[in-house]
């Protein structure tokens, strides 16, 4: 209940709709609204704030879990795509926010497709020695 209300008090929706945020709450680069994001004008903290507002992109390692298991893998790479366009729109929060799943659904992709290609090499493995 509390966390419905923490969220209620910075959005003007409950759920977050994806890169559209109110104009009341402030954002990681500044007030809402400001697109000034050119570090030599800014203090040394809204500096910190400012490597903090452009997330790491996933794309690579969303492709590359992709290729090695479709079905999870095209998330990954549906969200990191989903960041980059936030990204360049100016909604760095949902960037982010996008980026992390992005990661995890590629670390997921990994783990599955280990599990998967580990089991399937094991079963053909053992067919290969029963057949001796």
């Amino acid at each position: 209940m509390f966390s419905s209300q923490a969220c209620s008090g910075l959005h003007s929706h409950q759920k977050l709709s994806p890169c559209r945020w109110s104009a009341s709450a402030s954002s990681l680069a500044g007030q809402r609204g400001s697109s000034l994001l050119d570090p030599s004008v800014q203090k040394p903290l809204q500096l910190l704030s400012y490597k903090k507002a452009h997330p790491k992109r996933h794309l690579v390692c969303a492709i590359i879990s992709t290729l090695l298991f479709f079905a999870t893998g095209i998330v990954a790479v549906f969200h990191a795509a989903k960041s980059l366009y936030c990204e360049r729109n100016g909604y760095y929060e949902q960037a982010l926010i996008h980026s992390r799943r992005s990661l995890s659904w590629s670390l997921a992709t990994y783990v599955i497709a280990l599990f998967v290609y580990l089991t399937l090499g094991l079963i053909l493995f053992i067919r290969s020695i029963d057949h001796h």
